[in-house]
């Protein structure tokens, strides 16, 4: 039989390892103990490298030291650095003012809108920094399949030191509103020695936290655990009651306080399980649903409500007004002519049930 070839490298004797550390001493009648030392030399030189570099693999995520500075190094999703992670714990509602206000390092805060997570993490982004039109434009993330989906306002009374950059938050504010929605009063539990008194709260220094907490429902359904996501941004009272009600009818929106926070859990690790597309044909291929912005999907609306073309020509202009090369994500275009032709059929029915009304 013949004899397999051996194809492991093999090592370098003594003596080459001597002659290539002599010829880099300096001395041409270099000793035994001469070598020794340039060996540790070499050796120590490695680390010091090594140190300098400080760069750490973890599971999904790359930590990168920098010596120059104080704050802790920026913990980057996957190796993205225009991904950094604010932390990977679900945010605390003193961090969520804290942040929100005043924003963190900014070596914590996203360059791009967080897309195709699957770990345990929580980003913060600048509305403006990652050109987000509308605050639930977050919520199309490329993430396959459909949500449940609830959301959630709670108010506090917050102290703000712009000096030192503090808060001092109540306890959660009771409110009484009007009939739109609006808050007209309200008042929260404050500890006196051993006891909780009712105090009023100043309407002029309550603010309002909104969470957008989203379930994936074919994930939750297929491994029996949850993955969540939570959007997170505040809002102080009177530009609250300015847009309650009318935040989701807006096609864009900046937020008074820019900065927003995002939390993805998937404590158990498990396979996100896309959904098909309702448009989908039986015998093609099987495209997955993926939601697009909240904003296009308002801007479709209209259009399909007012612009009285083909729906091809409709969606071909939108299509038209991006440039393709340069988009992180297909969710911020029309996704067919079917899209702009359902809002119209919808659209027509509320326009009949309303005259129905009349």
């Amino acid at each position: 039989m013949k004899k397999r070839k051996d194809f492991t490298p093999k090592k370098k004797n003594q003596e080459s390892l001597k002659k290539a550390f002599v010829v880099l001493s300096d001395s041409s009648d270099s000793s035994e103990g001469d070598l020794d030392e340039v060996l540790g030399q070499a050796v120590q030189k490695k680390c010091e490298h090594d140190q300098q570099q400080h760069i750490r693999k973890l599971d999904f995520c790359v930590v990168v030291d920098d010596d120059d500075g104080d704050s802790p190094a920026p913990i980057f999703y996957r190796g993205n650095k225009n991904l950094p992670l604010y932390s990977r714990e679900s945010p605390s509602i003193s961090e969520i003012f804290s942040v929100c206000m005043f924003g963190t390092d900014a070596t914590r805060i996203a360059k791009q809108k967080p897309l195709r997570i699957r770990e345990n993490g929580t980003f913060v982004v600048h509305q403006k920094n990652i050109q987000l039109k509308h605050p639930y434009d977050l919520d199309a993330d490329d993430t396959p399949g459909a949500f449940t989906k609830k959301d959630s306002v709670r108010f506090y009374e917050v102290k703000i030191n712009k000096e030192d950059r503090t808060l001092a938050l109540s306890s959660e504010v009771h409110v009484t509103r009007d009939d739109e929605g609006r808050v007209l009063s309200g008042s929260y539990n404050k500890r006196v020695q051993t006891t909780w008194k009712a105090r009023p709260a100043d309407l002029s220094k309550v603010y309002a936290v909104f969470r957008r907490r989203a379930v994936h429902k074919k994930t939750q359904k297929e491994e029996g655990a949850a993955f969540t996501r939570v959007v997170m941004f505040i809002m102080p009272l009177n530009e609250f009651n300015q847009v309650n009600g009318k935040l989701k009818d807006m096609a864009s929106y900046t937020l008074q306080n820019p900065f927003l926070m995002i939390h993805y859990k998937n404590e158990s690790e498990v396979p996100i399980h896309a959904d098909p597309h309702g448009n989908a044909k039986p015998g093609n291929s099987v495209s997955e649903f993926r939601p697009r912005e909240h904003s296009l999907r308002v801007e479709c609306r209209e259009k399909a409500a007012t612009d009285k073309r083909a729906p091809r020509f409709i969606s071909q202009e939108s299509t038209e007004k991006v440039d393709l090369m340069e988009i992180e994500t297909d969710c911020a275009i029309v996704r067919d002519p079917k899209q702009i032709s359902n809002y119209r059929f919808v659209f027509s029915l509320f326009v009949l049930f309303a005259r129905l009304k009349i």
